[in-house]
């Protein structure tokens, strides 16, 4: 495993297309100059020790369709977050674990790539509304948070969801009977 900083000189790489730094004990935190890899396609730095902020850079990375920081737990993603709807191209975007709150922006359900989907293991305590209108959602995962009450029958509109994780929740009520729209769920 690779241990230590992730070094500055990394935002040489300006021709990097996949990074992939994940499952490592690396600490200290992310260099902001990694939102210098403008080609980058694909970022891992999940499961980690980092801390810090997660840069705001992060955001310039354009081309970006996937994005893994979860499981990193002694970082701050609430600034970084409020830019995150930059990344048009966006396909993969798990956030989890990232000390977030419930200011995420909505329009994250305008990022029209969008099939999966994590916020899961953060500070999280209502399910937004707009998550529902991410049409083309094939995996959605909002366990381990604060979320309570009953689970909304909007969740029947989310017809292309494959995978539906709600675990560790403070949820309560029936189960909607949209369930049953959710005909691709494994």
């Amino acid at each position: 495993q690779l241990t230590g900083e992730i070094p500055v000189e990394i935002g040489n790489l300006t021709s990097l297309t996949h990074l992939d730094l994940g499952n490592n004990q690396l600490t200290g935190e992310i260099p902001s100059e990694i939102g210098d890899l403008v080609n980058l396609s694909k970022i891992y730095l999940n499961h980690n020790n980092l801390s810090g902020d997660i840069p705001i850079s992060l955001n310039n990375l354009i081309n970006l369709e996937t994005l893994s920081l979860g499981g990193i737990y002694n970082v701050d993603g609430n600034e970084f977050v409020q830019g995150i709807c930059s990344l048009t191209k966006i396909e993969e975007m798990w956030i989890w674990g990232l000390n977030l709150d419930d200011n995420l922006p909505e329009c994250i359900q305008d990022l029209s790539q969008l099939i999966s989907f994590s916020i899961g293991s953060n500070n999280l305590t209502q399910i937004p509304n707009w998550i529902y209108n991410i049409n083309n959602l094939e995996g959605l995962y909002l366990f381990d948070n604060e979320f309570s009450g009953s689970l909304s029958s909007s969740i029947g509109n989310l017809i292309n969801l494959k995978e539906l994780s709600v675990w560790g929740n403070q949820l309560i009520g029936q189960i909607p009977e949209s369930i049953g729209n959710l005909v691709n769920l494994e």
